[in-house]
């Protein structure tokens, strides 16, 4: 039988490779999204296309009556949550003289509490002894700090103190809880850096490339599987040997 996926900011980037990742390891996938219907049906259309399910299924995480409705209605169809994958994320960059209350606020609601929403909401949902693994998508801003970015950074550095947490606090119950924390990896919210500056962080890292999609959709469906099954707690840098844990 089929085990379920919910992957939360699925419609597109690292979220929307994790989702397809899955898809073609069996698994039915609920893919999350905020507002781009078209590109969460897109993603939909290539699952359901090579003979997996899917469902696409809007809700605004940092709301917890939106992130309960997200965890209601991925049970409705497929039943119990097997793997929860908390990918949704936001940055508001910018030196901290000059950053707003609002730029604050909305980073952490999405990056922190929407995870935590979901994760309270989810075990709320499923029966007892079900060994539900859970996956937070941070960051290495989370482990070393940058620069301009001290809104991202303390919401990376909460979501890798979750796992921590509750790491201690679920592992009684057989819930493994980890996370996976890419380097500079190519997607739409790297955009941001040129191609030189790409071309100089690749430099730095042992293995000489950035990071891709793949890579950290891998290390999910790793970390979702049997073969993970003594690991909690523990933080996975996906950056090509630039930085440890």
């Amino acid at each position: 039988m089929a085990k379920n996926v919910l992957i939360t900011g699925a419609s597109r980037g690292i979220g929307r490779t994790i989702a397809l990742t899955f898809a073609k390891a069996g698994y039915n996938v609920v893919i999350n999204y905020t507002s781009n219907i078209e590109a969460a049906q897109e993603v939909v259309r290539l699952i359901t296309s090579n003979n997996a399910d899917a469902i696409a299924v809007k809700g605004d995480v940092s709301k917890d009556s939106e992130a309960l409705e997200i965890v209601k209605q991925a049970t409705d169809v497929f039943g119990p949550i097997d793997v929860l994958i908390n990918n949704a994320g936001i940055k508001r960059d910018g030196p901290i003289e000059t950053m707003s209350e609002a730029d604050y606020d909305e980073v952490m609601d999405v990056n922190v509490k929407g995870a935590f929403s979901m994760i309270k909401h989810t075990l709320n949902h499923i029966p007892p002894k079900h060994p539900l693994k859970i996956i937070n998508i941070t960051s290495g801003t989370g482990i070393v700090g940058r620069e301009n970015q001290v809104n991202y950074a303390i919401s990376k550095f909460a979501l890798n103190g979750m796992v921590k947490a509750l790491a201690k606090e679920l592992g009684p119950k057989g819930i493994t809880i980890n996370a996976v924390a890419p380097g500079l990896t190519e997607t739409d919210m790297t955009e941001y850096v040129d191609e030189a500056g790409k071309q100089a962080q690749a430099e730095r890292i042992p293995l000489k490339r950035l990071g891709t999609t793949q890579d950290i959709g891998e290390a999910c469906l790793f970390l979702a599987s049997d073969r993970s099954s003594f690991i909690t707690g523990q933080i996975l840098p996906v950056n090509g040997g630039l930085h440890g844990a």
